[in-house]
Parts: C-alpha cells; sequence; structure tokens
C-alpha cells in the first residue's frame, strides 16, 4: 500500500513538471509577450539628436570669365580723316573723279587717300592728320617736318603757322595739338591753292 502511494507521488510530480515545461514553451513561443530588449520610445526618438547629414561638397566653383582691359583709345580716337576732306570736295578741287577714300591708321596718325579713278593706284590727294597729346609736341612735329623738306615755303593765313614744300606738294599745318598735311600730286594743277582749299575745310571740322 505504501508502494503504491509512492508510486503515485512520483507520476504526480512528473506531471507537474511536465506541464510547467509545457507552460513555459507556449509563454515563450507565442509571441503574445513583448520582448524585453531595449526599445527607443517615441518620446526618447522626438528627443533624439538627429544622425549627421553627409555633407556634400560644394560644386566648384567656376572661376569668372577673364574681362578683356578695354583698349586704351589714343587721343583724338575720334577723328576721321576722310570726313575731314570729303570725296566730292577733292573732285570738285582737282576737277575730276577720284576713287572711294580709303583710310589707314597708326597710333596717333590718321590718313586718308584719294587715287586717280582709272588706275585706283596713283594717288591724287592725301589727307593726313597727327594728333599729339600737347601742343608742344605738335609744334615739335612741325619745326621738325619743315626742316625736313628740301624747299619749305612759309604760308600765311591758315593755321597756327603753315609751310608748303614744293618739292613734294604737300602743305603742312599747325593747329593747336593737330598736324595736318595735304598732298596734291602734280596734274598741271595750282597744287598750292587746292591744298589750301582742301586744308581750310579740314580745319573748320577739328573737334
Amino acid at each position: 500500500m505504501r508502494a503504491k502511494s509512492v508510486l503515485l507521488a512520483t507520476v504526480l510530480s512528473l506531471l507537474a513538471v511536465g506541464i510547467i515545461l509545457l507552460l513555459a514553451a507556449c509563454n515563450g513561443g507565442g509571441g503574445g509577450e513583448e520582448s524585453t530588449g531595449d526599445q527607443t520610445t517615441p518620446t526618447e526618438l522626438e528627443t533624439q539628436a538627429p544622425a549627421e547629414q553627409e555633407t556634400q561638397a560644394p560644386a566648384e566653383t567656376q572661376a569668372p570669365a577673364e574681362t578683356e582691359e578695354p583698349v586704351e583709345e589714343v587721343a583724338g580716337g575720334d577723328i576721321d580723316p576722310c570726313a575731314l576732306v570729303t570725296k566730292e570736295e577733292v573732285e570738285t578741287a582737282i576737277g575730276v573723279s577720284v576713287t572711294e577714300p580709303v583710310r589707314e591708321d597708326v597710333a596717333n596718325l590718321f590718313t586718308c587717300s584719294y587715287k586717280d579713278l582709272e588706275t585706283s593706284i596713283y594717288e591724287v590727294v592725301g589727307v593726313s592728320v597727327f594728333v599729339a597729346e600737347r601742343e608742344d609736341d605738335a609744334r615739335d612735329l612741325y619745326e621738325m617736318a619743315k626742316n625736313n623738306a628740301a624747299d619749305a615755303e612759309t604760308v600765311g593765313g591758315i593755321g597756327d603757322e603753315a609751310s608748303w614744300d614744293s618739292i613734294l606738294n604737300g602743305l603742312e599745318v599747325l593747329k593747336g595739338k593737330y598736324n595736318i598735311r595735304i598732298d596734291v600730286s602734280p596734274d598741271g594743277w595750282d597744287t598750292l591753292a587746292i591744298a589750301k582749299e582742301l586744308a581750310a575745310k579740314a580745319l573748320g571740322r577739328l573737334p
């Protein structure tokens, strides 16, 4: 009788242990309870410092295009020698037709030439204007041209001073900071009279 009691107690004990293990297995694998691991609450998420954002290196700034330096204008850059003495005025003075004017500029020297209409090579009338920075410089140039002339003749009544080169048929006129020269090729004309007429027109149109 006592042996049966012991055996029954042992079976009940094993049964109880099995039930406990079964309940434990159900509770652990059922997923009903939340994991006890550390979890971040919504409040903690709000207060959590934002993660550093990877800052992108700014695109390389393109260097501004180099600006060309303004070209320095020479004194008297607005002088147009072909406007000081026009084609029509040349034709009226010499009595024959000429080509359209050809202009050339070299530094402060501005020239305009009118050529024979038939050949377009032979220069009939030439107009040149030198613009100095100072009147003294213009005078020095005038004196140099006069002294270098083979046969210089002083001409009055035009400009500040004027001289005529009878060999090259050129009239040199000084007016302030301007040196004007009128060249007339000989063709049976009164070249000095023509040069004076054209020089007077040019002087009247200086700035």
